[in-house]
C-alpha cells in the first residue's frame, strides 16, 4: 500500500493520528515558522505556528513523517537543527543544489529533486541521501515513471502527484507504479491513491 503524504497540513489542528504530512517552513524574525503560503491576497505568507510548537503537536498525534518544504533560502541550518531535535522522522525539500552540498553533512534527510531536468544518475554526485522527489514539470508523467524505474532500490521515492501541477486526471496513471515499500506520494487528493 502506498504511503500518502498529505500536502499543506500547515496547521496542527488538521493533523490526524499517525499522519504523514508536508508543511511549508520559513524563518521570520529568527525563528522557523510553519506558514500558509496561499493564504494572503497579496501573495505574502501568513504565519501559522512556530516549528517547535508544530512538532510538539505532531508528536502528540504520533505523526510518522513530516516533509518540510523550505521556503527561506539561507536559513536551512536553523530549520534542520530544529527538526533534528524532534523525535519525528522528516525530510526537507526544495533546497538549492549548493545548499544541499552545504548541509548534507548535517543530515541525510534532504530530498533531491529528480525531474525531466535532473536525471536520477545525478545522485551519484552527492553524498548518500535517503530521499528523492520525482517531479514532472512538462506534464510528461511517462518521464516521471521512467525516472522511478532507474532509482536505486534503497532510496525513498516521493512522487509529486500530477494534481500538484493541476493535472489530477493523471493521478491514476502513476498509481500502479507506486506500490513498493519505499514509495510515497505527495498529494492534495489522498483519496486518489487509497
Amino acid at each position: 500500500m502506498v504511503k500518502i503524504i498529505r500536502n499543506g497540513v500547515n496547521d496542527p489542528k488538521y493533523l490526524k493520528e499517525s499522519d504523514i504530512v508536508a508543511i511549508d517552513v520559513r524563518v521570520e524574525n529568527g525563528f522557523p515558522m510553519v506558514t500558509n503560503d496561499d493564504s494572503a491576497a497579496d501573495g505574502t505568507a501568513s504565519l501559522v505556528w512556530d516549528l517547535k510548537g508544530y512538532l510538539r503537536e505532531a508528536d502528540k498525534k504520533d505523526v510518522q513523517l513530516i516533509a518540510v518544504n523550505i521556503r527561506t533560502d539561507g536559513q536551512e541550518k536553523r530549520i534542520i537543527e530544529t527538526l533534528e531535535n524532534s523525535k519525528i522522522p522528516y525530510f526537507v525539500c526544495n533546497m538549492s543544489r549548493p545548499s544541499y552540498h552545504k548541509y548534507q553533512q548535517m543530515t541525510d534527510n534532504i530530498a533531491l529533486p529528480v525531474s525531466e531536468y535532473d536525471h536520477v544518475s545525478s545522485l551519484l554526485n552527492y553524498k548518500t541521501t535517503k530521499w528523492v522527489l520525482l517531479d514532472c514539470f512538462n506534464n510528461d508523467v511517462n518521464g516521471q515513471i521512467w525516472q522511478y524505474q532507474n532509482t536505486p532500490a534503497d532510496i525513498n521515492v516521493v512522487w509529486i502527484a500530477p494534481d500538484l501541477r493541476g493535472l489530477r486526471e493523471f493521478n491514476e496513471k502513476i498509481k500502479r507504479f507506486i506500490t513498493i515499500p519505499n514509495s510515497y506520494v505527495l498529494t492534495d487528493y489522498p483519496e486518489d491513491f487509497e
